[in-house]
């Protein structure tokens, strides 16, 4: 990347840290997570995961960096900023940074950046899994402006992500109102103090179908959904790459109202997501790791199932259902046809379809609020980084209003009065 300032190796400001916890101190285990960071791993796993035996594990102290040699390249990289100790995994990197020539907060968002990445991905080794090893991390080259500039980039970007923050909070509280409505109307499925009908999801489903996986062999090219387009709780139409195939069946083409099924994933909390497929015109593949199930609404309501599948109720069930094979879980259509759910008189799921509807028009402008957030996020990193800001009104012990295009105080209060209009 060209900028302004300076461009350096890394391993210049940075010093490898390995000391095992010989002393079997009672510290927490972390895992270092691309999405939150710095995580214990009981509430990470729901499970005690780690060894039974710690004398192994790592130590990081406060304000040193870990990272998954295979991992930093999707962002799991941290640095260890509220707690003042943590254990990690014998397999993670620890460094720490000379902090009078780099602020750790400015290095973090540089490695997290799209700039970083391509820095990871360009010192990364492996021929069958890439690796960042620390002699790799060294060679990684960043910009680096004075001290205090880094302090004030830092500022910037903090502010932006707490924006971003807060509008995944408005998202999530969203998620909730609609949980704590069906439970409202129906109940608790696993209870089921009103007495509703118990059946199979197969007694609510027309058909199940397959997807079709590309082959590198293939001449036909064809547009094929990739699994974030059903897993992040919403469908994202547009999260598909192209591919080629031998041919192409037609019972993999997705149709509107389609209910899409993770059938597997290394991660067991994704295994069994589902998304109901809305307002697709372009003919699109699903793949093998899907499967699609079509639903009969004469007895039972698309909304009402889908939200339905996101409780615990079900959740449970999937993941017993869950086999895994090395290291990857997966459910497969007969144990699908088997999950338990309650049917409720249809005219009753129609009227929570219809909060959920309304509902859904508040979170479509949230969640476009938060691609717009994290757009301007994404602008600001890229011209911090070459050296295009103008910091000069930054200050340099706090955070600056320096992103006037959104207002916090805004969100919680449109929030409150939106949230009770959707629910009469």
């Amino acid at each position: 990347m060209k900028s302004k300032w300076d461009i350096v190796n890394l391993g210049k400001y940075i010093s490898q840290q390995s000391i095992r916890n010989r002393g079997l101190e009672n510290i927490e285990v972390y895992s270092v997570t691309n999405s939150s960071g710095f995580t214990k791993s009981t509430d990470y796993f729901n499970k005690e995961v780690f060894s039974k035996n710690l004398s192994n594990y790592k130590l990081v102290t406060r304000e040193q960096f870990a990272y998954n040699p295979s991992r930093i390249n999707v962002g799991s990289i941290a640095c260890l900023f509220d707690a003042n100790f943590a254990l990690v995994s014998p397999l993670y990197v620890i460094f720490e940074v000379d902090k009078d020539n780099l602020f750790p907060e400015y290095l973090l968002r540089y490695l997290k950046s799209n700039y970083g990445n391509v820095q990871i991905r360009n010192n990364t080794q492996g021929s069958v899994r890439d690796s960042l090893k620390y002699e790799g991390l060294e060679k990684i080259q960043i910009p680096l402006p004075p001290l205090d500039d880094q302090i004030r980039i830092a500022a910037v970007l903090t502010r932006a992500e707490k924006l971003i923050a807060k509008r995944k909070e408005s998202i999530k509280a969203l998620d909730e109102l609609l949980k704590s409505t069906f439970l409202e109307m129906f109940g608790d499925p696993v209870r089921n103090e009103k007495g509703w009908d118990k059946k199979e999801f197969d007694s609510v489903v027309k058909d199940f179908r397959n997807g079709q996986s590309p082959v590198s062999t293939g001449n036909i090219k064809g547009k094929v959904y990739t699994l974030s387009a059903i897993t992040g709780g919403i469908f994202k139409g547009n999260e598909y790459k192209i591919s080629t195939f031998e041919s192409i069946n037609d019972n993999s083409i997705v149709k509107n109202d389609d209910f899409l099924i993770c059938r597997g994933n290394g991660n067991i909390n994704l295994v069994g997501r589902s998304v109901v497929v809305r307002d697709i015109s372009d003919k699109i593949i699903f793949p093998d790791t899907m499967i699609c199930a079509n639903i009969d609404i004469t007895k039972i309501n698309k909304k009402f199932i889908e939200l339905m599948w996101k409780l615990s109720f079900v959740r449970k069930q999937i993941e017993n259902f869950s086999r895994t094979t090395n290291g990857t879980y997966k459910i497969n259509q007969q144990s699908l046809k088997s999950i338990i759910i309650i049917v409720p008189p249809v005219n009753l799921q129609n009227q929570f379809a219809a909060i959920v509807e309304k509902v859904e028009v508040l979170k479509a402008k949230y969640t476009q609020s938060l691609t717009d957030l994290e757009n301007l996020y994404g602008s600001l990193s890229q011209r911090a980084f070459k050296g295009e800001l103008d910091l000069s009104k930054v200050p340099l012990e706090k955070e600056n209003q320096v992103i006037e295009l959104y207002d916090e105080g805004m969100a919680a209060a449109t929030m409150t009065s939106e949230l009770s209009a959707s629910k009469k």
